[in-house]
């Protein structure tokens, strides 16, 4: 009888934190499960402790590539085995907490509606410290619009439903060295629905050697290969270009892309956010989720730009920020004019008085 998840787990010269990780999911509160782990020629010991694990525990689905073939084929080759009703990711320096079978799963189970699920996560170093908790979008509108800029998903909090990926032939792309996940959660959005838990499920490992920092500008090439991909499927009439694109990502993640801070954008990148953003509201205008979008957006975008100096341009931006959601952005500047014009601290109920201060000076 086929289990009800397939853990899936590509490992590569991974010793130091793999024990830790695979352990994390054989002590899972959920049981029915099986853990399909893909041996990518490792040069290192990981060979040895795959297969004193799977000696041990009957669950192991043990795959060896003779030669490193990279994440994304062995990935894939682990999706052809996995028998489980759902797939789950599990990378071999991360940590599944004891529930997060369990939740995912019976979120799915009660949720038909939903193909991939995700979950926010603890970030933590080398060593295992925490550095902090790491929210993801939680609803499918909010996850869409965060798809057009960004990753809306922790590849490894993510468990799929296999139907889907099946009846549609997805697989990981073999031709991205880097942002596989990403190319294919914006695939896959084309036939299912998505959502994130807000509960941090997986403790996600920052090191020396990750992706992200060793190889960024080129996974930011391929990052931006999918975002272009994305706007066009969901917004076709949308022109954009690949460096307009950067410039507005880097308004919106400044730790992104290299050095540039949200002063050194021009206005038009912040426009250009604005028009898609307006795109993006009409093309979704029945969606019961997208009074909270714009709220989310809203505040976002204007979180960023009323910071002291302010930009050139900047009123023109929050005009059209309170067509957008006005209570976001009143929110928004009422928090700005408070943080900077401490006379207006407690006059702030007296609207007409704190606004004359506030535009007097600015």
């Amino acid at each position: 009888m086929s289990p009800i998840v397939s853990v899936l787990m590509s490992v590569y010269n991974s010793e130091r934190h793999l024990r830790q990780s695979i352990q994390s999911v054989l002590d899972q509160s959920f049981a029915d499960f099986e853990f399909v782990i893909v041996e990518d020629g490792s040069e290192d010991s990981s060979p040895r402790i795959l297969s004193e694990f799977a000696r041990q525990d009957a669950r192991i689905v043990l795959i060896k590539n003779e030669t490193n073939r990279g994440l994304a084929a062995s990935l894939n080759r682990g999706l052809e085995r996995a028998q489980g009703k759902y797939v789950a990711r599990q990378d071999a320096d991360d940590i599944s907490l004891p529930n997060r079978l369990e939740l995912q799963s019976a979120y799915l189970e009660t949720h038909p509606e939903i193909g991939i699920l995700g979950s926010a996560c603890t970030i933590i170093d080398e060593e295992g410290k925490e550095l902090g908790v790491y929210p993801q979008p939680e609803g499918d509108l909010l996850i869409r619009w965060t798809s057009l800029w960004s990753n809306p998903f922790i590849h490894p909090s993510i468990m799929l439903r296999r139907e889907t990926l099946e009846k549609h032939r997805l697989r990981y792309d073999e031709t991205f060295a880097s942002a596989q996940d990403y190319e294919l959660w914006s695939r896959l959005l084309q036939y299912t629905q998505a959502a994130n838990l807000p509960e941090p499920l997986i403790r996600y490992r920052i090191h020396r050697e990750s992706v992200t920092r060793t190889r960024r500008e080129a996974q930011l090439l391929y990052h931006d290969q999918v975002v272009l991909r994305n706007i066009a499927r969901q917004l076709p009439s949308a022109r954009i270009s690949t460096e307009q694109i950067r410039q507005a990502r880097r308004w919106i993640y400044p730790d992104e892309g290299g050095a540039a801070r949200p002063k050194e954008i021009s206005t038009q990148a912040v426009h250009l956010y604005l028009n898609l953003l307006t795109a993006f509201i009409q093309q979704y205008s029945g969606s019961p989720d997208l009074s909270y979008l714009k709220n989310k957006t809203c505040q976002q975008a204007a979180d960023l730009i009323l910071t002291k100096p302010l930009p050139k341009g900047w009123l023109g931006i929050l005009r059209r920020l309170f067509t957008v959601s006005p209570q976001a952005a009143w929110n928004s500047l009422s928090r700005f004019v408070c943080a900077n014009y401490p006379a207006c601290r407690y006059p702030l109920k007296a609207v007409n008085k704190v606004m004359r201060v506030f535009f007097k000076e600015v």
